[in-house]
């Protein structure tokens, strides 16, 4: 009996053991199961990923070349509809992994503009013939050569070659700088002549000053002679860049500001010849001695280098047409915010003679009435450019709704004053605070905001300095109408 029982218990323990094992090896199977499983999926959701993502691209590629096509389209014209043609058909054969395709810069501008991405992954530049490159290779190693060797007759003989090559082999807007403009461009860097002009302008407003303080005739002829120097000196460095660069001087924040700086102070000596009132060439110092100073003394935000101008920038006439225009209507603007800020200082702080302040408003409306004239035209003038370049006068792009928004500041007070609704006050505050508008156009749009098509200025730094300054100057205007009121109220008093 007890044999029996140990037997029992025998069978029992090995039928568990053998439970157990059979366990095992179903959990070791759903496992491997699991993990195929687990696999299979990883695979499938890779798949569909790669699918979907060759599917967006070829959607995008597809949805480019459409563009492309749609853009040159809008653009042929009889003149030129065989070559366009051409270009067309060149875009139609490229497919998304084409190395050879031919795509011209006109029809590339539009998809740079607008879908930069896309114009990153798509372009297909047309490649140097691989003769031409082996060759300007070969005669840059000779060049480096001859220079190793210390030759001096062997390395002109190897650059004259490697200069030829280039020549033979470069685009016309990549050969090399005319030797013309060498001279030029290092009698520019060494003459520094925008420096010097605002030290002698500066010396020109300190000359009248003197002479608006004293009434000598003296220091107000010498600031005469100072001003004249001073802009004479603008010239030729403005003179020296356009030799350079082969263009106006207008394709950058800093030609800009510098731009600006000599209009105004031309602006103001036009007036001052008129009139004779020391004041508006007091005032004309000031503000082109600023612009100066800004463009000189702040290279990181205005960088001073001449580069080459981007694709959509690249047509003398219309660059000096257009550009040349809304620079100078910035002018005629940072001239009546000088003389604004002139007139409530003399209101706040001095006792003017009523003939001064009507004089001074005077100037005030003729340099708003100068830069709404500018504006407006330079507005008309960007959308006939806008028209041949992208294929639409307006767009509601950001640079174009800041020069909307510009005129509309400047039209409303300058129709206020010849109503009647404000008076010499309210003209001198309005030609400060419309100013925010032209800053906002000139220097938020291209330095803060930085988006739309007219990508020619666009840069970074120095907004928080911006904004400090606009508080400045808005603090200035309130505390300079409370010290207007209260001479008003004592004198009423």
């Amino acid at each position: 009996e007890f044999l029996d029982e140990l037997a029992r218990a025998l069978e029992q323990r090995r039928n568990a053991r053998m439970a157990v094992a059979a366990a095992a090896a179903d959990a070791d199977a759903l496992s491997r199961a699991v993990a195929e499983a687990v696999r299979t999926q990883q695979e499938q959701e890779l798949l569909r990923s790669s699918a979907e993502k060759a599917r967006t691209d070829r959607l995008t590629f597809l949805a480019a070349r459409d563009f492309m096509t749609q853009k040159l389209d809008e653009a042929l014209r009889e003149t030129d509809a065989l070559t366009l043609q051409r270009l067309r058909q060149a875009c139609q054969r490229i497919g998304p992994d084409s190395s050879d395709g031919e795509i011209h810069l006109l029809g590339m501008q539009y998809l740079e503009a607008l879908h930069p991405d896309v114009y990153r992954t798509q372009a297909v530049r047309v490649e140097f013939p691989r003769a031409a490159v082996e060759k300007t290779l070969q005669d840059f190693a000779e060049l480096r050569s001859a220079y190793a060797s210390g030759e001096a007759e062997l390395f002109q003989q190897a650059a004259a070659r490697f200069l030829a090559t280039l020549d033979e082999v470069g685009d016309a807007e990549l050969r090399r700088t005319a030797s013309r403009t060498i001279p030029a461009e290092l009698l520019l860097n060494r003459t520094q002549p925008f420096r010097w002009s605002w030290v002698v302008m500066l010396a020109a407003g300190a000359a009248f000053l003197i002479s608006l303080n004293t009434g000598w005739r003296t220091p107000y002829w010498f600031g005469w002679g100072l001003f004249v120097l001073s802009l004479l000196g603008q010239v030729f460095g403005l003179s020296l860049r356009i030799v350079v660069a082969g263009r106006a001087p207008v394709g950058n924040m800093y030609e800009t500001v510098v731009f600006v700086a000599f209009l105004a102070a031309v602006f103001a000596l036009v007036l001052e010849a008129i009139y004779r009132r020391t004041v508006i060439a007091l005032t004309g110092a000031a503000v082109g001695t600023l612009g100066l100073v800004l463009a000189d003394q702040l290279p990181l935000a205005l960088d001073p280098r001449i580069s080459p101008l981007v694709p959509v920038l690249r047509s003398n006439f219309w660059l000096t047409v257009h550009v040349l225009t809304i620079v100078a209507s910035y002018a005629g603007a940072s001239l009546a915010w000088g003389l604004g800020n002139v007139s409530l200082g003399l209101l706040a702080f001095g006792r003017p003679q009523r003939d001064t302040l009507r004089t001074l408003a005077l100037f005030t409306y003729r340099a708003m009435q100068i830069a709404v004239v500018l504006l407006a035209l330079g507005t008309v003038l960007g959308a006939w450019w806008a028209s041949e370049a992208w294929g639409r006068y307006w767009g509601w792009d950001p640079k174009e709704v800041g020069a909307l928004i510009a005129l509309v500041c400047y039209v409303i007070p300058l129709h206020a004053r010849y109503a009647g609704w404000i008076k010499d006050f309210g003209l001198a505050v309005a030609a400060v605070l419309c100013y925010a508008a032209i800053i906002l156009s000139w220097y938020v749009i291209n330095f803060v905001i930085a988006a739309g098509l007219h990508s020619y200025g666009f840069s970074g730094g120095g907004g928080e300095w911006v904004l400090l300054a606009g508080l400045i100057n808005l603090e200035w205007v309130l505390i300079a109408t409370w010290l207007i009121q209260r001479r008003q109220a004592a004198a009423a008093a």
